[in-house]
């Protein structure tokens, strides 16, 4: 009921995104709920002012109070979110933590989808997803 007036909140007050961007993650419902709060900031931020929004909101994605659904996914299905937002969105900046925390370090994960993912990022144009994508490595065990 709100949503339509946000472009006007921030056009009046852009320093308002990092709060109407919690607020919005707070009542995503699904993936498309975040992908159309994250389009609305982008469609009214400048491109350095949304990248460093996205940056703080990605840290919310495993946070209890936001983003209800995804505490209900499978370590997959996590996997597929983030890979959702980095091939079809093109949005690796806002989940790369989320992928590097959740993700995969978890010891069922598809080791093999993790590493062409990492090496896609490894490739990426934003040079800070490039960057902490070449510095990450995964810490899986030879046991597991």
């Amino acid at each position: 009921p709100f949503r339509p007036l946000l472009p006007i909140f921030l056009q009046f007050d852009k320093i308002l995104a990092p709060l109407i961007g919690k607020l919005l993650l707070q009542l995503a419902q699904n993936k498309e709920d975040i992908e159309d709060a994250l389009k609305i900031l982008q469609d009214n931020l400048p491109e350095i002012y949304f990248e460093r929004i996205l940056t703080e909101l990605s840290g919310f994605l495993q946070k209890e109070d936001y983003c209800h659904f995804i505490k209900h996914l499978s370590v997959d299905e996590k996997l597929n979110l983030a890979q959702w937002f980095i091939m079809e969105k093109n949005r690796p900046l806002f989940v790369f933590d989320f992928l590097q925390d959740s993700v995969f370090n978890q010891a069922s994960i598809d080791r093999e989808k993790c590493q062409n993912l990492l090496r896609y990022l490894r490739q990426a144009e934003n040079l800070t997803v490039r960057e902490k994508a070449i510095n990450y490595t995964v810490a899986w065990r030879d046991d597991d």
